[in-house]
């Protein structure tokens, strides 16, 4: 099937002249007498009569004349249902996220996002393991770090910062932590994502270099938690700005002045030339969940 010069022959019938749907149309009148013949050509069939006075159909001209109006206005509806879901999510958006970034920040975002959009909903994919975006059909992924991947557009999210816990049990049986210095004598649990040692500055100069003492690693930021809690050492957990959307319950910060470098966690969807509304109002719907955190900022 071609739909070439359908409109222009339906637009020459409606103005019953050639000369006008040439000015409606925006292309001089030897143009739109060239499409109508090259169309009458492919079909086999006259489908207007011409005299110098008038412009009529033929009779197999009236019959296409309607089919094509027909589909023309189909046309038209399609278009207009596309503008319409270019603004309002709808279906179903595909999510990635690690197993600890599902279980702490997504629940209020994404219950902000189902309740602002109710024709949309979200299949969370829980995995700590980097998905196959494009191969897995996955709208939209969060991820911390660093990003690898060609066709990937990456956009920044939140900022984090990794700093030391323990539960108050740990710190009870092996005394009070005073500085750097101290972490010698205490076992640390890393997550198998940071290297053998891992360097972060104290009370914002001195650099200190955390290295691995402990058998114990695991992979998974909410395990890492539980381990702690048990009273099996000190670990590095994620500390987000804002404050409140991530919280370790009853552990205790150990050397509040010692920090990591910053931290990124970042939303990451395949390229592509248009962003559709469901990827679009998530991340805008995650934003608006951050900026409600955050702690209202002190007068000077």
């Amino acid at each position: 099937m071609n739909l070439d010069s359908i409109d222009v022959f339906v637009e020459v019938v409606d103005a019953k002249s050639f000369t006008r749907a040439a000015e409606r149309l925006g292309m001089p009148s030897t143009t739109v007498s060239a499409r109508i013949a090259r169309l009458e050509e492919r079909l086999g069939v006259s489908l207007l009569r011409r005299t110098t006075r008038k412009l009529s159909l033929t009779e197999a001209g009236e019959r296409y004349y309607v089919h094509c109006t027909l589909a023309l206005d189909a046309m038209a509806q399609a278009e207009r249902a596309l503008a319409r879901e270019s603004e309002t999510p709808s279906g179903t958006l595909r999510i990635t996220a690690p197993a600890d970034i599902s279980r702490s920040l997504m629940p209020p975002i994404i219950e902000a996002y189902l309740h602002t959009y109710p024709d949309v909903s979200v299949d969370l994919i829980v995995s700590n393991s980097l998905r196959d975006l494009i191969g897995e059909r996955i709208d939209l992924a969060l991820r911390m770090g660093e990003i690898h991947g060609a066709g990937l557009i990456v956009r920044k999210f939140m900022t984090a910062m990794l700093t030391l816990w323990a539960s108050p049990d740990y710190l009870d049986r092996h005394g009070p932590i005073k500085s750097p210095e101290d972490l010698q004598n205490h076992r640390l649990i890393f997550l198998k994502m940071q290297r053998d040692t891992f360097k972060m500055t104290w009370r914002g100069n001195t650099v200190t270099e955390l290295e691995r003492s402990s058998r114990l690693q695991v992979d998974d930021l909410q395990t890492c938690r539980s381990f702690l809690e048990k009273g099996l050492g000190i670990g590095l957990l994620p500390e987000f700005e804002p404050a409140g959307l991530m919280g370790y319950g009853a552990l205790r910060k150990v050397l509040p002045g010692l920090l990591s470098q910053q931290v990124n966690a970042y939303f990451v969807y395949p390229q592509q030339r248009f962003v559709s509304p469901a990827v679009r109002h998530f991340i805008d719907t995650a934003n608006e969940v951050v900026q409600r955190h955050r702690r209202p900022q002190k007068a000077k």
